[in-house]
């Protein structure tokens, strides 16, 4: 981010809790790691929360398969 001069933009990161039932999950803002926000595990807000990081994992591994199959073709 410092090199793309993107250092204002907020970032934050959803932490999976470990799998035991009465663990909740709980978001980080960068900045403020000391403050985490918990989110229960059925809020509607996780939900969403995960499937943007789902889509957005799903679109980087789509994009990275593609560029490694263009390389392979260039051999």
């Amino acid at each position: 981010m410092r090199e793309l001069d993107l250092e204002a933009v907020p970032m934050i990161g959803v932490v999976k809790p470990p799998q035991r039932h009465n663990e909740v999950a709980y978001i980080l803002v960068k900045g403020r790691e000391d403050e985490p926000i918990y989110l229960d595990p059925h809020s509607q807000i996780l939900r969403l929360m995960q499937m943007i990081r789902d889509e957005t994992h799903r679109y980087a591994v789509t994009y990275h398969r593609k560029r490694r199959e263009l390389r392979e073709l260039h051999f």
